[in-house]
C-alpha cells in the first residue's frame, strides 16, 4: 500500500493537482498497486475523473462524528 493522506490547493492550483495526480498514479504504477483510492470534495471530482478516477459503487462509509466535534 502506497498512503498519501493529505493535500490541498490553492483554487488556482488545478495545474498543480494534476502533476500531483500524475506522480501518485505513476509511483503507485512503479510499485505494482492494483489500484489508487481518493477522497475528494466534490469540487475536485471533475479533475480527478481527467486522470482516470471513476465512482466505485462497493466503497462505503457510514458518518459516525468527529472525535471532539
Amino acid at each position: 500500500m502506497l498512503y498519501f493522506t493529505e493535500a490541498a490547493l490553492v483554487p488556482a492550483g488545478e495545474v498543480g493537482l494534476g502533476l500531483a495526480v500524475a506522480a501518485v498514479l505513476d509511483r503507485a504504477r512503479e510499485l505494482g498497486l492494483e489500484r489508487v483510492t481518493v477522497r475528494s470534495s466534490p469540487r475536485a471530482i471533475p479533475a480527478y475523473a481527467r486522470h482516470g478516477f471513476e465512482a466505485y459503487p462497493r466503497l462505503l462509509h457510514a458518518h459516525v462524528g468527529r472525535p471532539g466535534g
